[in-house]
């Protein structure tokens, strides 16, 4: 129930020097972004009884596949002879959208909570 508090929270409490691993973040529900940056940005939670339970001592590991699927469906493109010569748009260096940018970076443009995400280590 409600009173027994958060599972996340219940496990950091009783193995503070953890390592987590949140697989897949990109298919989170929005607002547990919220809580993942007060975990990064402060180092604790204060869990639904008002407990605050600190991180600092746990290892958080994130994985996405952001981007993944544009890079393994369409392979990279080979330059050509054409590609190599002044003014040639065929073929040449860059991400999808042909700024240099990966599609990781493209989906997650804009000033999201997942870019702010991406800025801890």
């Amino acid at each position: 129930g409600h009173s027994a508090g958060g599972e996340l929270t219940n496990a950091v409490r009783a193995h503070p020097m953890s390592v987590l691993l949140f697989d897949e973040i990109d298919k989170a529900h929005p607002r547990l972004f919220d809580l993942f940056l007060q975990i990064l940005e402060d180092g604790r939670l204060t869990d639904g009884q008002g407990a605050t339970v600190h991180f600092t001592e746990c290892v958080l590991i994130f994985t996405s596949n952001l981007g993944v699927s544009a890079e393994v469906i369409r392979p990279r493109k080979r330059r050509s002879a054409r590609a190599d010569t002044p003014g040639s748009t065929d073929g040449g260096e860059g991400g999808p959208g042909g700024d240099g940018e990966s599609a990781g970076e493209q989906e997650t443009a804009g000033g999201s909570r997942r870019s702010r995400l991406s800025r801890h280590d």
